[in-house]
């Protein structure tokens, strides 16, 4: 329905007092480095659709769609975007008075990579242990439901 069910609220360092409102919304585990961050972006869905009120079931995707070609963009500018789901969903929706039919996301951190030495022992040890994935057997299925593809299965 060409709708653009996203929003955005945008914290920048420049703006300390709008940077500290976002950065207080987040868990305290997501401050510690987030705070270094040049921006602080708020998600939000929109749940109904703008031209008759019914329920968008598609909103998170949208989200979701529109957060993954904003951090392609940003990769591509050589920045870095951190999504975080930990953070206060009631407190950003009281902060920035976000609509009962408006659904807050993820909070984005953006900025340019930092020197992981700088980062707790915590931090650093997270940053720098490689991620481990799901096996595509997993999640990819071909059939019925927990059968692997079978292109999934010969790719081994």
């Amino acid at each position: 329905m060409n709708e653009q069910p996203w929003s955005f609220v945008v914290a920048t360092q420049q703006n300390e007092e709008n940077f500290q409102c976002l950065l207080a919304c987040l868990l305290e585990f997501n401050v510690r480095w987030a705070r270094n961050a040049r921006v602080l972006l708020l998600s939000i869905a929109r749940l109904t659709f703008a031209s008759n009120g019914e329920i968008n079931r598609h909103a998170l995707h949208d989200v979701g769609q529109a957060m993954a070609h904003l951090t392609l963009q940003a990769n591509a500018s050589r920045l870095a975007v951190c999504q975080m789901a930990g953070f206060d969903i009631q407190r950003a929706r009281e902060t920035y008075s976000i609509p009962e039919d408006h659904e807050p996301v993820t909070v984005a951190a953006i900025g340019y990579p930092g020197d992981p030495s700088t980062l707790s022992e915590r931090l650093r040890q997270k940053q720098l242990t490689p991620q481990k994935r799901n096996r595509l057997e997993d999640f990819v299925f071909e059939g019925k439901w927990k059968q692997p593809a079978k292109a999934v299965s010969e790719h081994k």
